[in-house]
């Protein structure tokens, strides 16, 4: 509150002057004021109050405890929908625009990462809509092993109908996260397990996810409405290449999908989305065919992979440090260690910020 965060500044300055040299109180006082302000931002966004896109993203640290969002979108859209009777519909449905069903990178309400798709429903027919991704490759595993079912949720606006993203349950054959797989960029044998730390099994369920209405884990939302369908209407997709064919349910990517799978899923999220999708799938549920034959993926496509917006550093430093659709690393701590500055007030300052945010975090 303002009045408490002017008696504050009165308070450090006093204490400052008997420590720091005159000409130093001043910048010290306006720093502690903004650890301050700070603080009191870090407890508002751990109370879980969802107003943007970038309070969501605000919270990965709180949904991703380990720092690694591999394939476990589930995570985000759990988050999200335990909160949706405080969320009017339009906003429930905004934070399903800030983050990738595949990867789970954090993205922008941007038209970049628009794609459209026709998918198969949950009991027979299909559903033609616009997804959100960070990277092309993301579509391609999409159109693979997502389908569309129905979730009612309690909204402030009353019960809400929504096209969710889902998958089958990884739980249904738990001991299938333990197989190891050769990971495409590393050449490395890897553990599912700790590729995918997130993807957790808890009772035979998948751990942090919430089910729709048939009983699978959901991943994100498909948008349809006329104001979506019009933006991905608007957009050369892919940005080079041919036009869409009409019986392509990527809307211009199959191609590109048919060459990625024939070259080892060598991009965007690589084997781990098309690993966990794939343990138990939907039954009765079939991928929809792409046209064509799979040609040579040239090079420059598959290393030009476009990068979703980084998580901010100070929430996760580990989490995003190559292009947001190739999986994360090892998870590293959340505070990386810095060589010291020359002024000691510098390091007050900066632990106390430190300390604001794991403040907050702790909430």
């Amino acid at each position: 509150r303002p009045h408490r965060i002017l008696t504050n500044e009165l308070l450090w300055q006093s204490l400052l002057d008997r420590t720091l040299p005159s000409g130093d109180v001043r910048a010290m006082a306006s720093a502690l004021t903004l650890v301050a302000v700070l603080a009191l931002g870090a407890c508002a966004c751990a109370a879980g109050q969802l107003d943007t896109v970038q309070d969501l993203h605000s919270q990965y640290r709180n949904v991703f405890r380990s720092g690694n969002r591999n394939a476990a979108s589930h995570l985000w859209a759990g988050y999200v929908l335990n909160r949706s009777s405080s969320l009017q519909a339009d906003k429930l449905e905004l934070m399903f625009r800030g983050f990738c069903p595949v990867s789970g990178s954090i993205i922008q309400d941007a038209p970049r990462t628009i794609y459209r798709t026709t998918l198969p429903r949950v009991g027979g027919g299909t559903a033609t809509g616009v997804v959100r991704h960070c990277c092309w490759p993301c579509i391609c595993d999409t159109s693979e092993h997502v389908r569309v079912d129905t979730k009612i949720v309690p909204t402030a606006d009353g019960p809400h109908r929504l096209n969710a993203l889902v998958i089958g349950d990884p739980c249904l054959k738990p001991a299938e996260l333990d197989k190891t797989f050769a990971d495409p960029f590393s050449n490395q044998l890897r553990p599912l397990r700790l590729a995918a730390p997130e993807v957790d099994c808890v009772a035979g369920k998948l751990s942090g996810a919430v089910y729709s209405d048939s009983g699978h884990p959901i991943i994100g939302l498909l948008f349809n409405d006329p104001a979506s369908m019009e933006a991905a209407a608007a957009l050369a997709v892919p940005p080079s290449g041919p036009a869409p064919r009409a019986d392509d349910p990527t809307f211009g990517y199959g191609e590109r999908c048919l060459a990625r799978k024939q070259q080892g899923y060598n991009s965007g999220m690589g084997l781990i989305f098309h690993l966990v999708a794939s343990i138990s799938p939907i039954p009765n549920s079939t991928t929809l065919p792409l046209p064509g034959a799979a040609k040579p993926l040239p090079a420059a496509q598959a290393e030009g992979v476009d990068a979703a917006p980084n998580v901010p550093a100070a929430l996760a430093e580990d989490a995003e440090r190559a292009p947001s659709g190739q999986p994360d690393a090892a998870a590293s701590p959340a505070i990386s260690t810095a060589s010291s500055p020359a002024h000691p007030g510098v390091v007050v300052a900066v632990a106390l910020v430190s300390g604001a945010a794991l403040v907050g975090a702790t909430l």
